[in-house]
């Protein structure tokens, strides 16, 4: 059953919408991928897809909607113009992507919306003054693999202070910005084995950066390691100066929305829907 909320931050108001597993089911659908609809000519062979977005859309006065390419985790944000590619759902309502854009976040103008394709990587809404950013918040876009490793790979180690420096820009401090991170994995439920035959190395710089930056983000118990994003993403805010910040809609609380740890299998997605709505 889907999830439907109206969230005030800071002075703008969203509409949110999080469907999971079930209600694409009930669209004739394996899961929400965004992935096999990059532009308008996919449309034909995604029709089931197609109408299922265009019915959520027309549900919450969605006319237009930006889907950046979240991928790479890249932790940018990016410019609506930036996402060159129409792709028409019927004739009234349409998304706007670009695949060989790579981005995280984009501010959205009022009745504009995001969407995102996930399982378990969070939300960010971040809005101050008449300016309102939505980003991918996955683990990846908080916490850069290559600064993990010593070999940092982009400007910020985290999507929070790519955001921070738009709103910079803007002319806007970060004691101005309220901002939320959405549907996150639960703490629990993300583990990292530092014993794993792959991903040991890894996991184990990682639970030793995270430690060092972000005291708290790193649970152990019984000789499992688990990484908390929500702390995470609440030390890095906190950190760079912003005071209005929290947690909500935790995944721990919808056991009918996906997450790639939930042993029910990795291909399962949820749609996350925000429309910006003044």
């Amino acid at each position: 059953m889907s999830t439907t909320l109206r969230l005030p931050t800071g002075r703008t108001t969203s509409l949110i919408a999080a469907l999971g597993p079930d209600d694409a089911a009930e669209h004739s659908l394996d899961n929400w991928s965004l992935k096999r609809l990059q532009q308008h000519g996919d449309v034909p062979s995604n029709r089931s897809l197609v109408r299922a977005l265009s019915q959520e859309f027309c549900g919450m006065g969605i006319t237009e909607a930006f889907a950046p390419n979240v991928t790479r985790a890249s932790a940018r944000i990016i410019e609506p113009k930036e996402l060159l590619d129409q792709i028409w759902l019927d004739g009234a309502r349409t998304i706007r992507r670009n695949q060989y854009v790579h981005a995280d976040g984009i501010f959205l103008a009022p009745d504009q919306a995001f969407i995102a394709s996930a399982a378990g990587c969070g939300i960010v809404v971040a809005s101050a003054g008449d300016y309102e950013c939505v980003a991918h918040g996955g683990r990846d876009s908080l916490i850069n693999r290559g600064a993990v490793v010593g070999k940092p790979t982009r400007a910020h180690i985290s999507v929070v202070d790519a955001i921070i420096e738009q709103f910079r820009w803007l002319e806007i401090e970060p004691s101005e910005i309220a901002m939320v991170l959405l549907f996150s994995i639960p703490a629990r439920a993300f583990e990292h084995d530092a014993r794993h035959p792959v991903h040991g190395a890894y996991n184990r710089a990682l639970a030793d950066f995270a430690d060092n930056r972000w005291p708290g983000s790193i649970i152990r118990e019984n000789g499992t390691t688990f990484l908390d994003l929500e702390h995470v993403f609440m030390a890095q805010a906190i950190e760079a100066g912003i005071t209005k910040v929290w947690m909500a809609h935790s995944l721990a609380e919808h056991s009918d929305l996906a997450h790639t740890r939930d042993g029910k299998g990795t291909d399962r997605r949820n749609l996350i829907i925000v429309k910006r709505e003044s």
